[in-house]
């Protein structure tokens, strides 16, 4: 990918989540990293971000931060037309990215 011009990767480390591919995404970025941005996702969150950038190096992360939202048009007490049991749709949660966000600026400070 680098001889192609690629200058950005997206990967989890080739496992389902980050925190199982540190492994690989520690390699990767010892041998890559200053010719290819390493963007680790893929399940990064609040709990795991410390343990991935300290153990890897990394530089780059990527989050959804995503929260299952109600939407109360979609059910009444006859029927519903929610999408999944969690939720009637898929969104940012403002809360998991602002503690996001307060976990990265401790790192920071």
């Amino acid at each position: 990918m680098i001889r192609c011009g690629v200058d950005r990767v997206p990967t989890s480390g080739l496992e389902t989540t980050a925190d199982k591919g540190i492994p690989t995404l520690k390699m990767l970025q010892e041998n890559y990293g200053t010719q290819i941005e390493i963007c680790v996702g893929a399940g990064v969150n609040e709990e795991n971000i410390n343990e991935i950038l300290d153990e890897t190096k990394a530089t780059q992360v990527h989050s959804s931060f995503k929260g299952w939202f109600d939407d109360p048009t979609t059910s009444s007490s006859k029927v519903s037309y929610r999408y999944d049991q969690s939720g009637d749709y898929e969104g940012v949660d403002a809360k998991k990215l602002k503690t996001f966000m307060e976990v990265l600026m401790k790192l920071e400070g």
